[in-house]
């Protein structure tokens, strides 16, 4: 984790969020799946997003997949599911098949497997990287000096720090 996944996922919601029809945000999918009903709350929360309405009454998984599909078939949305870790929460916010959503709708995902969504063979994958060493100095240097590189004499507690964090930009 740490390599911006979720921020580059913010990004992209927020600059695109106006050119469809409706679309929500859902932060850390894995941790709320796991909680009593979190899979019924997600769904939920799509549904009160993209309708406009709050408190979507919702009394199983299989009735909000339905709900989900009847709600966003004739609409074009924008979903970021952030933090998934299971195939089955995909299959009860999104179905098994894509045919819940309209043609022109987009999904992200955020994940830290790689391998999750084998089962959608008609998605892109972009696989983030972490910063090399130039650019890790360049970004840490400038939140911590206020300028592109520190000074000779910050210079080798910055590189240990730099070092220390690996590339990844939330370090």
């Amino acid at each position: 984790g740490g390599v911006g996944k979720t921020t580059l996922a913010n990004i992209v919601y927020n600059k695109n969020y106006e050119r469809f029809d409706g679309g929500c945000f859902l932060a850390n999918v894995r941790e709320t799946s796991r909680k009593p009903n979190g899979l019924v709350e997600l769904q939920r929360e799509i549904l009160s997003c993209i309708l406009n309405r709050k408190h979507e009454r919702i009394l199983s998984v299989e009735e909000g997949v339905a709900k989900l599909k009847d709600a966003m078939f004739y609409r074009r949305i924008i979903l970021i599911l952030d933090d998934v870790d299971q195939v089955e929460l995909l299959d009860a916010i999104i179905g098994s098949t894509r045919d819940l959503f309209n043609l022109g709708s987009k999904i992200i995902i955020t994940t830290r497997q790689e391998n999750l969504l084998k089962s959608y063979p008609d998605c892109a994958v972009l696989k983030l990287r972490c910063f090399h060493s130039y650019m890790s100095m360049q970004i840490f240097s400038q939140h911590a000096f206020g300028q592109n590189f520190p000074s000779d004499a910050w210079l080798d507690l910055a590189a240990r720090i730099r070092d220390r964090c690996q590339g990844l930009p939330l370090a």
